[in-house]
């Protein structure tokens, strides 16, 4: 008997949490041989060369397109139902609103079933305009991210629905950190005004002490290429220029979390599931950041990571690490253990299988 084709449609090319979540669930579903994955990309990027270097069956809209310009949304319309009717998936799954509202006007009459993860931020237009459009599950990345959409969108409470936390790669053992002179920051993400990464470097230019810092990501957008650049005159202007360094986008992450020593988040706003704290936690870093949001789960103050509320907390714990170093590779070990424990790819292929499974009887 054949094995169902998943469809995943991502909006995005490029290589973002929620990219990272489809090629690690379509890889998963490929060794488990449970169901035939395929992945159909509205644009090019880091993502489909990552899944095409994992051997996945991609396909990537011809036609680029935008909500406000009609004549090119109708032919990515006209494009993406082909598609469908040409795979003839038993299941789609659409990653965050934009995809599910595209999918939405692709395919009026709704022939196949669908599945809609929702990775967050919540509240906006599209996720009002998408959660207008029927699905067989709405699935979220974290309990918190749960809890504002329906705050946001109480219509949705009435559906089913199920909370998947994002399976981590990790690190088979706890490391031995700060065995350099250099205590070595990091950080991680797309290079976006979003990220917050200047509250860092402010942080950073009040420390006493070796130090390196570490930034892996890349600017999208001419937006983000502005904010790079503002950046790199700050690094400039508060004399950090000789220790930190922009790695731009980073092919292989686990080996960047394991050239870290800590590492630093610092997004404007609760993450909805905070994927790169809990990979960098999963390698072995010690993690620091702002116990919200999503991350409010695998961020224990004290016991797991070192946590902070405001710009002048940052600095103390900062400075906390540069004074006491090894006195915190207890509670790193216990981080890694967290993640390894209740974070495991497995454990999220297995829920996420079990529900596919669940919808296809």
């Amino acid at each position: 008997m054949p094995r169902p084709i998943i469809l995943y449609v991502s909006p995005n090319g490029y290589l973002g949490g929620a990219e990272r979540f489809v090629l690690t669930a379509a890889s998963s579903h490929a060794e488990t041989g449970a169901f035939t994955p395929m992945i159909l990309f509205f644009g090019d990027g880091e993502a489909v060369a990552e899944a095409r270097r994992l051997k996945l069956t991609v396909r990537v809209l011809s036609t680029s397109f935008r909500l406000s310009a009609p004549r090119s949304l109708f032919r990515a319309l006209r494009e993406i139902k082909a598609i469908v009717h040409e795979i003839r998936p038993d299941l789609i799954h659409t990653t965050m609103a934009y995809a599910q509202l595209v999918l939405g006007l692709a395919l009026m009459a709704r022939p196949r079933k669908v599945v809609w993860f929702q990775h967050g931020p919540v509240g906006g237009r599209l996720d009002f305009l998408a959660s207008l459009f029927p699905t067989d599950i709405l699935l979220f990345n974290s309990h918190y991210l749960r809890e504002l959409h329906h705050r946001a969108f109480p219509h949705s409470r009435f559906q089913r629905e199920a909370v998947i936390p994002l399976g981590v790669g990790t690190a088979q053992s706890p490391r031995a950190l700060f065995k350099n002179r250099s205590v070595v920051f990091g950080a991680a993400g797309r290079i976006t005004p979003f990220k917050a990464f200047e509250d860092i470097l402010h942080s950073l230019a009040e420390l006493s002490g070796d130090f390196e810092f570490h930034l892996a990501g890349a600017s999208k957008v001419d937006t983000d290429h502005a904010y790079e650049q503002r950046l790199r005159d700050l690094v400039e202007s508060l004399g950090l220029s000789s220790k930190v360094r922009f790695l731009g986008h980073v092919e292989n992450m686990s080996t960047f979390y394991q050239s870290l020593d800590v590492f630093v988040h610092s997004a404007r706003a609760p993450e909805p599931f905070g994927l790169v704290i809990a990979e960098a936690m999963g390698q072995g870093c010690l993690a620091v950041g702002k116990a919200e949001g999503g991350a409010r789960d695998f961020l224990l103050p004290e016991k797991t990571a070192l946590t902070y509320s405001t710009d002048q907390e940052l600095v103390t714990q900062l400075q906390r690490i540069l004074n006491l170093r090894g006195a915190f590779n207890p509670i790193a070990a216990n981080g890694q253990k967290l993640i390894q424990e209740r974070y495991r790819v497995e454990a999220m292929n297995s829920q996420l299988e079990g529900l596919y499974r669940s919808l296809l009887r």
